[in-house]
């Protein structure tokens, strides 16, 4: 009968380890950035043009 034990090394979490998820945060902030800039201009277009003025009075208009 053989008993083998086994060790494991474990080692502390440290920023090296971790970093692939902050990688993945920030890159998801930055679509979703990306994404919420296109959609405020295409929103900002249909607006003008249903109410028949230009993109930027329209722009002045909606922040008041």
């Amino acid at each position: 009968m053989c008993l083998c034990i086994v060790q494991s090394k474990t080692s502390a979490l440290t920023l090296s380890n971790v970093a692939g998820i902050f990688y993945i945060l920030v890159s998801g902030l930055g679509v979703a950035l990306v994404v919420a800039f296109f959609e405020f201009v295409w929103q900002s277009r249909s607006a003008a043009r249903s109410h028949k003025v230009r993109l930027t009075i329209s722009c002045a208009v909606s922040d008041r």
